[in-house]
C-alpha cells in the first residue's frame, strides 16, 4: 500500500549524548549503555573534568586569597590605628609627667621656705601674724555688727 518500508536500523544515526553537567563536551563519544544514560566517561572525558576541577579550584583559591588580602589590609589599618593612638598617649602621659615634676619642685620649694620661716625665731614675725590676726578679727566685727 501507500506506507513506505521503515529504513533499515543500520543506516540510522546515534542520537548525540546529552550534555555533562558540569556544561564540559568531549571530543569523543561515550558508550551508551541502559544502566548509564549518560556513558562511559572516557580518558578524554575524565582529562577534562580533572581540568575543570582544577581551574574550579584555582578561581576558589584566588577568591580566598582576595577576601584574605582584605582582611589583612583591614587589620593594618587598624593596628596603625592603635599604634598612631598610643604615640599620641605616651606623648600626653610624658607632657603630664613633666607637669607633675614641675609642680612637686614648686611645692618642694614653698615647703623649704615654710621650714625656714619657722626656724626664724623672730619676735617681729610673731607680732606681724598677732596684728595681721587681730586686724582680720575688728573687720569681720565691723561687717557683722552692722
Amino acid at each position: 500500500p501507500a506506507s513506505s518500508p521503515a529504513p533499515p536500523m543500520y543506516n540510522r544515526q546515534r542520537p548525540p549524548p546529552p550534555a555533562s553537567p558540569f556544561g564540559l563536551h568531549s571530543s569523543s563519544s561515550p558508550a551508551m549503555s541502559a544502566s548509564n544514560p549518560w556513558g562511559e566517561p572516557g580518558k578524554a572525558d575524565k582529562a577534562v573534568y580533572e581540568q575543570e576541577m582544577e581551574l574550579t579550584m584555582e578561581r576558589e583559591s584566588d577568591r580566598n586569597i582576595a577576601a584574605l588580602r582584605e582582611k589583612v589590609a583591614r587589620m593594618r589599618g587598624v593596628g596603625e590605628a592603635v599604634f598612631i593612638e598610643v604615640e599620641r598617649s605616651n606623648q600626653i602621659m610624658d607632657n603630664l609627667n613633666q607637669d607633675m615634676l614641675g609642680a612637686g619642685f614648686s611645692l618642694s620649694g614653698t615647703m623649704e621656705k615654710l621650714k625656714n620661716l619657722q626656724n626664724t625665731t623672730s619676735s617681729r614675725h610673731m607680732c606681724y601674724l598677732i596684728l595681721f590676726v587681730v586686724f582680720l578679727f575688728l573687720i569681720l566685727y565691723y561687717f557683722i555688727a552692722r
